[in-house]
């Protein structure tokens, strides 16, 4: 008899999928924004603050884009039980954590900090919890 998913692999691959179509949304307003730094490109005074500020944002806007993708293939993986979404999942939530950490001492950030933080730490004990429930690919990678 195959093994079942347990209860804390499909809670982290929902919470995987949710954070992965949140970060679209959020990467795609961020990508749009910079546009809005373009517009302001051919100001003689600010033109070159502004191309600064567009490139650093549209860099931003992919990179978060990116890590959405990448938390869309760990959910995909969790739910599909293999080993490599938790190792996935794992990766990338240290990475938001360290972040998040980051963001605790940033002024206006905080709050996303300790919501960064607390995400983070609840993936990772998802993980550990259903590891046992996670195998690994016999014939194929997903």
């Amino acid at each position: 008899m195959p093994r079942q998913r347990g209860w804390a692999v499909t809670a982290a691959a929902i919470l995987s999928f949710i954070f992965g179509a949140i970060g679209i949304v959020g990467g795609t307003i961020v990508m749009l924004s910079s546009i809005i730094f373009a517009s302001f490109m051919a100001t003689p005074i600010i033109g070159d603050v502004a191309g600064i500020a567009f490139w650093i944002t549209a860099l931003i806007g992919i990179i978060l884009l990116g890590s959405t993708v990448l938390n869309i293939i760990a959910g995909y993986l969790l739910w599909r039980r293999r080993r490599s979404g938790g190792y996935l999942t794992i990766i990338l939530a240290a990475i938001q954590l360290v972040t998040s950490i980051v963001m605790l001492f940033l002024p206006g950030l905080w709050v996303g900090g300790i919501i960064g933080v607390a995400t983070s730490v609840i993936l990772i004990v998802f993980v550990a919890v259903g590891w046992s429930s996670l195998g690994q690919a016999a014939y194929y990678p997903w």
